[in-house]
């Protein structure tokens, strides 16, 4: 169970983003951060500048009674067991300054017990707006939240990844209030969503999003079989033309074969495929993981976009738990990546959790 205490800086007017758990997720959207696509083109911002010690304290702590964020986190006493060993164990925080005003508000999601919205009153005061400004959540279980201006108008939208469930995509009105369009702009996937990352990799002006996702770990099919001749007579992997072994297309989201080092066959367990959206320029989206060059079944827990060779356009990593290898899509510049981790990274880990780009960063 956790509840929020703000950690307020004495030496800046500033408030860091948080997470929850593994799944949590804080996308970019709070102000001074430029998140419209139409910053200035691939403008870098050196954030390695030397940072000055002040003496003394330097944060202080704001009780939820003072702050108004009186949320506090339980895990849902009738949801499934593996719900907590798996991906369904965390939640997501996001800011973005939504109404315009100058301050930072704060989108926490919770379980399926229905996700908050603070608006941000200023010196560290908020109050719960999730109703008035239509962003109830409902029993679906939310994961991580991205702000982003999805229409390029000026103002914030929100979408929130659920798991086992449509992902959820509010459209600011401009008014305070937000209009649930997920399916009419074709961001209403369903399945093990974990979270969100937007960025323009095309560069023509319109934010896109990558959504990271994990596993369904729901039913009998899902369970790693104790021996080969169990997953032989289940009808998990067979022969292909060239005589090896693979899964079976209806088990590849939730098993893979990888090969060890010392030449083993080796079958563990696999995710969804993440997925590539590109926006058409009116806010809504078309799949585009396939013809992108995104692929593999392993289980992830986050991505951001990076452009890691200095080329201008938008490259993007993701972060993979348990034995599927981390990934470096390199943005080839014709709507294309190519998957280069193993010969631009030194070591590509297992089991990452969670990734930061620090220095250079360029959007």
């Amino acid at each position: 169970m956790r509840s929020y205490v703000l950690r307020a800086c004495r030496w800046s007017r500033c408030l860091a983003s948080a997470g929850i758990g593994f799944a949590a997720v804080s996308v970019v959207g709070a102000q001074p951060t430029p998140l419209r696509a139409d910053v200035p083109a691939w403008s870098s911002t050196n954030f390695s500048q030397p940072r000055i010690s002040a003496p003394g304290q330097l944060f202080e702590s704001i009780p939820p009674r003072s702050s108004g964020i009186t949320l506090t986190h339980e895990f849902p006493a009738d949801a499934p067991i593996s719900f907590m060993q798996e991906q369904g164990s965390g939640s997501g925080v996001c800011l973005g300054d939504y109404d315009g005003d100058g301050l930072p508000d704060v989108f926490i999601t919770n379980f399926n017990l229905g996700a908050r919205l603070y608006r941000n009153l200023g010196d560290f005061r908020f109050e719960n707006v999730t109703a008035r400004a239509g962003v109830a959540t409902g029993s679906s279980w939310c994961q991580g939240a991205s702000f982003a201006d999805i229409d390029n108008d000026g103002d914030l939208d929100l979408y929130v990844c659920v798991f086992n469930g449509a992902n959820l995509l509010f459209i600011n009105q401009g008014d305070g209030t937000f209009r649930e369009e997920a399916r009419t702009r074709g961001l209403d996937f369903s399945g093990a969503s974990v979270m969100a990352a937007f960025g323009d990799y095309d560069r023509d002006g319109a934010l896109d999003v990558f959504v990271v996702t994990h596993r369904i770990n729901i039913g009998t099919d899902q369970r790693l079989p104790r021996t080969t001749q169990e997953a032989i007579q289940r009808g998990i992997f067979k022969k292909n033309a060239r005589g090896e072994e693979e899964v079976s297309a209806p088990y590849r989201e939730f098993f893979e074969l990888i090969r060890t080092p010392e030449g083993r066959t080796e079958l563990v367990i696999a995710g969804q495929p993440d997925r590539l959206y590109r926006n058409r320029g009116d806010g809504t989206f078309t799949n585009v993981t396939a013809q992108a060059g995104i692929h593999g079944y392993e289980i992830g827990l986050a991505a951001v976009w990076w452009d890691y060779n200095g080329d201008h356009w938008p490259d993007i990593y993701v972060s993979n738990d348990h034995k599927g290898v981390d990934r470096l899509y390199r943005n080839n510049g014709d709507g294309t990546f190519t998957d280069v981790a193993p010969v631009a990274l030194p070591h590509v880990p297992l089991s990452s959790m969670w990734m930061t780009m620090a220095g250079w960063i360029s959007w």
